[in-house]
C-alpha cells in the first residue's frame, strides 16, 4: 500500500516483455489506455481523499494494490 497526499499524482512504470495496463476496482474508475508491451508508464492525479484499489488488466488479481490518498 501507498500513500500520497491530496492532488498528488502516481506513477505506475513498467519494462520488460510482457503486456501490462492499470485499472482502478471500485470507484472512481481509472484505466490505463490499452495494454502495452515493454516499457510505459501512466498517470493519474488523484483529487480526493480515499483509498483506491487497483490491478493489472491483464493479470488482475495476481497484480493488484492499493493507494491512500490523504
Amino acid at each position: 500500500m501507498d500513500t500520497i497526499a491530496i492532488g498528488g499524482t502516481a506513477t505506475w512504470t513498467w519494462t520488460g516483455n510482457l503486456p501490462h495496463s492499470v485499472q482502478s476496482v471500485g470507484s472512481p474508475s481509472f484505466v490505463s489506455s490499452g495494454i502495452l508491451t515493454g516499457s510505459g508508464t501512466y498517470a493519474v492525479t488523484f483529487p480526493v481523499a480515499g483509498t483506491y484499489r487497483y490491478n493489472c488488466v491483464v493479470h488482475g488479481a495476481a497484480m493488484t494494490g492499493t493507494l491512500v490518498v490523504r
